[in-house]
């Protein structure tokens, strides 16, 4: 009887001693990749290319600009020009070597050599490309 209680507790020694059975996984705290697809990110509104806006000024003239991030197409008196942006501490400022278009807000201020002409935006309108400027006839005097 010793000997059955003596082989008993040996038993049950090297039972407890050697290594459990494998637990069952624990959840993560992630979702497995076949039980939920990852939410992907809220689509972005795309912005427009470029808008044009449409300026009346005090002294008659009016012209038609399309402005995107670092360009303007300026239309003034049926002529086209390239204005490139330049560095301003408030509002944006395009030039190019006759023209220098200033604006801020609903205000631009439109510059060629002595001339300067304050104006007031009439229409804004998103475009789909830099550029695109309608062709209108202009009037006023530069």
């Amino acid at each position: 009887m010793r000997t059955a209680l003596a082989l008993t507790g040996l038993l049950f020694l090297v039972s407890a001693c050697s290594d459990p059975e494998p637990a069952e996984p624990t959840p993560s705290a992630s979702p497995s990749p076949q039980t939920e697809a990852p939410a992907e990110p809220p689509a972005e509104t795309p912005r427009p290319a470029a808008t044009l806006h449409e300026y009346s000024c005090a002294d008659g003239l009016m012209f038609e600009v399309v402005i995107d991030d670092q360009e303007a197409t300026l239309q003034v008196r049926d002529q086209r020009f390239d204005l490139h942006r330049q560095p301003s501490a408030s509002g944006a400022l395009y030039t190019d070597e006759h023209w220098s278009l200033f604006t801020k807000g609903e205000r631009a201020i439109l510059s060629a050599e002595d001339l300067t002409h304050d104006c007031d935006v009439r229409a804004s309108r998103p475009v789909s490309a830099p550029g695109q400027v309608p062709d209108v006839t202009t009037s006023g005097e530069g």
